[in-house]
This record gives C-alpha cells, structure tokens and sequence, in this order.
C-alpha cells in the first residue's frame, strides 16, 4: 500500500525542529535577551507616559480655556456693575431714585462676580496640577527614551555599561511615569 502524504505532520515535524535549533543551552538569559526584554518594558512604558501626556496636555488646554470663559463673564459682569452704577450716581445726581431693579442687578453681578472668583483660584489650583503632571511624564517619556537609545547603543557596540546607564534613565522614567498615573487617578 502505498504511504500518503500528511502536511500536518511535515508542519510538525519542522516546527519541532525548529524549537529544537533555536532553543540554545538551558541556563541564564544573555545579557542581550535581558537588554531586549528591559527595552521591551521601557517601550511599555514610554507609550503609557506618552498617552498620559497627551491626556493631561489637553486636560490642561480645557482648563485654560474654562477659565478664559470664567474671566470673559466676570468682566463682562464687572462692567455692566460699573454701568450700573453710573447710571443710579446720574440718577440720584439728577434728584431721581434709582430703578430697585438696577440695584438689585448690581448685587447680582457683584455676587456672581464674588463666585467667578473664588471659582477662577480653584480652577487655577487644578491646572498648575496638571501642568505639574504633563511635565512629570513629558520629562519621563524623555528618560525613558534615552533609555531605550542607551540599550540599543549598546548591543551596538557590545557594552554592558550603556545599557547600565540605560536602566537608570528607565528607573527615573517608570517612576515618572507611575507617578503620572496616580496623580492623574486622583
């Protein structure tokens, strides 16, 4: 009888083979599988730093705008007090009473003058924190870079101390990076 031709098993057998081959010594990883899989976790890294960045500098965008809004209806306020109150003082000058309406309107405007206030100071606290973050991450995304540009460097030039130097770029940027992250959750 003659034998078939089974393609799974040829698949088979050269992946096996391949396993086999390409498998090495059993032992501790190179220093060139640990320079691969630290820049692997540095990239990681980099790409969350980066994301966050791009979200905190938008954040950051909103919130200038938010309050050149608040402080565009606070003028806005402020000047139509001032012509309020030109147009009661011309009124009592004149030896008329003012409007109880306009008056009233003038403590409504100072009121919501008063709010815009105390508003514009919060919102002024929650954008310097979040400029404080985008740099934190802007500057570990920088660190890490480096860091991964140092690994590669050196496999390059087969020097262990590049990548050394490498790590310690990559520590200061994963702990920006992780503070990035907690500060952007609270």
């Amino acid at each position: 009888m003659a034998e078939t031709f089974d393609p799974t098993e040829l698949t088979n057998e050269l992946a096996l083979e391949s396993v086999q081959v390409n498998a090495g010594p059993a032992g501790p990883p190179s220093w060139h599988m640990l320079v691969a899989m630290s820049t692997l976790v540095m990239a990681l890294f980099t790409a969350v730093g980066a994301l966050l960045a791009g979200i905190t500098a938008h954040e950051a965008l909103l919130d200038k705008t938010m309050e050149l809004m608040d402080v565009t209806i606070a003028e806005n306020d402020r000047v139509s007090t001032e012509v309020l109150r030109a147009k009661v003082e011309i009124m009592i000058e004149l030896g008329q009473s003012p409007d109880p309406r306009d008056l009233a309107l003038i403590e409504t405007y100072e009121t919501e003058q008063m709010i815009f206030e105390e508003e514009a100071l919060a919102e002024e606290s929650t954008m310097q924190s979040v400029s404080a973050t985008h740099l934190i991450l802007t500057a570990a995304v920088t660190a890490l870079s480096v860091g991964i540009t140092l690994s590669g460097m050196a496999i390059i030039v087969e020097q262990e101390v590049l990548w050394l130097v490498g790590l310690v770029f990559a520590l200061i940027g994963i702990v920006g990076v992780t503070y990035g992250v907690f500060a952007h959750l609270v």
